[in-house]
């Protein structure tokens, strides 16, 4: 009976159906024999009730998408919006306004059961999913150049990037890098295909991905959840797409991650209104005019564009760099060294930013340690003392306090104890008695 439903439309309904289809076989799969009677109406409850589920979804489906198909010859840009819960996961497409071009739900089998998948593992599980899936059906897709990969875990999103090492446990970095493999190698394919197809990962708010959020809960749902259809989810999923980047991912340097240009962008709105300019500017122009004004009250930054030279370079005697200014900001310059040692052009962060750069970089990176995360600062940036300032800044994240070791043991003494003079004066505490002698019976 759960067979009838097949793959017709590719829509968010068909996929509900289709996945409340799979629960029902999973459901079905703890009999022991195809025949036996399930007198305690231990599976046979559930799987009724999915079933039912999936003949509303299927009736939704040929209601509101089957005449409204999907063409995907003209298709350029593909946006996957994925999630993962404890009992499966989802993924969505959709083109750049929005439409959503095909749905699709998994229920995760008993071996990935709540307690052992790990939620790092099953956020990279599902990126790898849907590009395994959209690896194997490129070929439907010949105008396609650009393709968009949105999570709501910064984590995952930054483990997906091939070129930054994930700092995990080493019982979940077994997993994580095969999973890093199948993100790196289909990557890789569709960047070397004739035509390239680009491939970039981001962040998305998790209140934008209710979609396949709802796809990845199927198993742990018993209630009908209306889903909207690819008419009215246009108006939710749209969203300047700077403002969901994750700014280690496309490179971007900061923008919403730091509280310093939040509120100069708020002050700046209040002051263009006041003065009734309220001309829109792309994200990436206020950024840069946000650092040539902290770069302009910078003392080191100040001192190092007044000594430069017409040609805007000022050269320091017995450094191995010089600094630069482009486009009116400030660069420091390395010379011609091998890839391994780090990029040439480092963006001149002034002192009052690092450390707010420090904790964005820390807390996109899983709340890396020290060394992660000046690796990720000095993809992109520099800054006099920019290790102190960074250490500094890191001991002050809370989450971290609250629970990480602080690596700090107690003062102990071995020996004989000592005899206490006053009261209070010695406090002994035993750890492990009284302990029973081993060998000897008990009374009785």
């Amino acid at each position: 009976m759960a067979g009838r439903y097949v793959e017709i439309s590719n829509g968010v309904n068909e996929g509900m159906a289709r996945a409340h289809a799979d629960c029902a076989r999973v459901l079905a799969s703890g009999s022991p024999t195809w025949d036996s009677v399930d007198s305690d109406r231990v599976w046979v409850g559930p799987a009724l009730v999915h079933l039912g589920l999936a003949q509303r979804y299927w009736k939704r489906s040929a209601e509101v998408e089957d005449g409204d198909l999907r063409l995907f010859t003209d298709l350029s840009c593909i946006v996957a919006d994925v999630d993962a819960s404890a009992g499966g996961y989802g993924f969505v497409w959709r083109d750049r306004e929005g439409k959503i071009v095909r749905a699709e739900a998994k229920v995760q089998s008993r071996s990935m059961a709540v307690g052992s998948w790990h939620c790092n593992r099953r956020e990279l599980f599902v990126i790898a999913a849907c590009l395994r899936r959209l690896d194997e059906e490129v070929h439907l897709f010949p105008h396609l150049r650009e393709v968009e990969i949105r999570g709501d875990s910064r984590v995952a999103v930054h483990q997906a990037d091939p070129w930054n090492v994930p700092a995990c446990k080493s019982v979940e970095r077994r997993a994580i890098l095969r999973l890093r493999g199948v993100v790196a190698e289909v990557t890789h394919a569709l960047n070397c295909s004739t035509p390239s197809v680009s491939v970039k990962f981001s962040h998305l708010p998790g209140e934008r991905n209710g979609i396949a959020d709802a796809l990845s809960r199927v198993s742990l749902s018993l209630k009908y959840v209306p889903v909207p259809d690819g008419s009215s989810a246009m108006g939710i999923v749209h969203c300047d797409a700077v403002e969901v980047h994750s700014w280690l991912s496309d490179r971007s340097a900061g923008i919403h991650s730091i509280p310093s240009f939040r509120r100069w962008k708020a002050l700046r709105v209040a002051f263009l209104g006041w003065c009734g300019s309220d001309a829109p500017s792309p994200q990436a122009e206020l950024f840069t005019k946000f650092l040539l004004a902290k770069q302009a009250e910078d003392g080191f930054c100040s001192r190092v564009l007044d000594e430069c030279d017409t040609s805007q370079v000022s050269a320091i005697p017995g450094l191995p760099y010089s600094f630069q200014v482009r486009e009116g900001l400030l660069y420091r310059v390395r010379p011609n060294v091998p890839i391994d040692d780090g990029p040439r052009w480092q963006l001149v962060v002034p002192r009052d930013l690092v450390g707010e750069l420090s904790l964005a970089v820390h807390q996109e990176c899983g709340h890396a340690g020290l060394t992660a995360t000046l690796a990720g600062l000095y993809g992109v940036a520099w800054a006099p003392a920019m290790r102190k300032l960074a250490r500094k800044a890191l001991r002050g994240c809370l989450s971290c306090a609250l629970t990480r070791d602080c690596g700090s043991r107690a003062q102990i003494s071995y020996g004989a104890s000592r005899i206490p003079t006053a009261p209070y004066d010695c406090v002994g505490i035993d750890m492990y008695g009284p302990l029973r002698a081993l060998g000897i019976p008990g009374p009785g």
